[in-house]
């Protein structure tokens, strides 16, 4: 994760990619939801999209912005991309930190050439938007003028999975951790003496 925040302080667009099931929409939402606590770059500023069906994968952004945006901001520009865009410029004007865009495809979303040119129309048009993207393939075209930054998401081994989990449940790991199954059952059916 740390890595990840680190390109996304000095890039504009990076690209999360690797198997399904390996965990990229978890590390999607983590890294959304620690960038936007208090004090962080993206303070308060971070929009999180799952895209789980190709054909309404515009829609589904477009919707998301207009959550996220102001709804007093007047609609201008017609059709949804433009409008869009147009949103998210808007939203950068009158937020003093950056955004970021987390977007979760599911679909293979980002091989649609329409949304690749709304996010390149948007990257164009705006400063301070960044884009985190989740997908199962690195992204090797950029997206206009902006290159992407792909990151593979691997699996752990055996005890870094171990360790992450048991930080999870809030509570360090022990020597009593790495016994067998048998000495644990063991160990737990002793009465108090």
């Amino acid at each position: 994760m740390q890595q990840v925040l680190t390109l996304l302080r000095n890039r504009r667009a990076c690209a999360l990619h690797g198997p399904k099931g390996i965990g990229k929409s978890a590390m999607g939402i983590e890294v959304a939801r620690f960038a936007a606590s208090p004090g962080r770059l993206f303070s308060g500023n971070v929009l999180h999209v799952r895209v789980d069906d190709k054909s309404s994968a515009l829609k589904v952004i477009k919707e998301s912005v207009d959550f996220f945006a102001a709804r007093h901001m007047p609609m201008e520009p017609h059709g949804e991309s433009g409008r869009t865009v147009w949103q998210l410029q808007q939203l950068e004007r009158c937020r003093p930190t950056p955004m970021l865009l987390v977007l979760d495809d599911e679909c293979h979303a980002l091989q649609l050439p329409v949304l690749r040119g709304l996010l390149a129309e948007a990257l164009r048009k705006t400063h301070r938007l960044v884009l985190l993207l989740c997908s199962t393939t690195p992204l090797h075209e950029s997206l206009g003028s902006t290159k992407v930054v792909n990151v593979e998401l691997t699996g752990l081994d055996d005890a870094r999975s171990a360790s992450l989990l048991l930080r999870r449940v809030h509570r360090p790991l022990s020597p009593g951790d790495f016994l067998e199954a048998e000495g644990i059952s063991e160990a737990r059916h002793v009465a108090p003496g």
